[in-house]
């Protein structure tokens, strides 16, 4: 099931749906289109290197050295930092992961594709590579948040809050979302 939304930010969903993230890992992939500093403060409480980028495509320079963040199993949500061009993956136990691809830089998003992509092919095969890389990790749930935010999960629960929360700000600003349930199309 997906979700995307041009009203809402993670830090309002967040706030909103803190349960979301209470109890999980989450595995920041991107925080302002950048990397969480794992700063000794953070290492101390418990944030783990993991990981690092990988290009895209062949016409893409977006690889890093420097490891992306795992966060400790979450307490409280308010430790998580949000900016724009944000992406998590969020899982019950702690991931292994080596390298990943990074989406929300492009614009990508489960239901509209990349904004301003006018090479259909170069869409497929970024869509082609989202969705291996979720059967790949199987994380409880993909969160996004660049020129809309998205969300994906196979978990019904978790799925209907975070909708819920998603329909709170839209009714705030006078916008709709566009969910897709995988469960309701069956």
């Amino acid at each position: 099931m997906w979700l995307n939304s041009k009203a809402p930010c993670l830090a309002d969903i967040v706030e909103l749906c803190p349960q979301m993230v209470i109890d999980r890992f989450v595995f920041i992939t991107s925080l302002d289109s950048g990397l969480v500093q794992l700063n000794e403060d953070r290492l101390k409480t418990g944030w783990k290197p993991m990981g690092k980028r990988r290009k895209n495509f062949e016409w893409s320079h977006d690889e890093w050295e420097d490891p992306l963040a795992l966060s400790p199993r979450v307490s409280n949500a308010m430790i998580l930092p949000t900016d724009m061009y944000d992406e998590w993956y969020l899982f019950t136990e702690e991931p292994q992961i080596d390298t990943i691809e990074v989406f929300v830089n492009w614009n990508f998003s489960p239901t509209f594709g990349y904004a301003g992509m006018k090479e259909l092919d170069t869409h497929v095969e970024l869509e082609e590579h989202f969705w291996n890389q979720i059967a790949e990790l199987n994380p409880l749930a993909y969160i996004a948040d660049n020129e809309s935010f998205s969300f994906v999960t196979q978990h019904a629960p978790l799925y209907e809050q975070v909708l819920e929360a998603v329909q709170k700000v839209e009714l705030e600003i006078g916008t709709a979302c566009d969910a897709r349930s995988t469960l309701a199309d069956s």
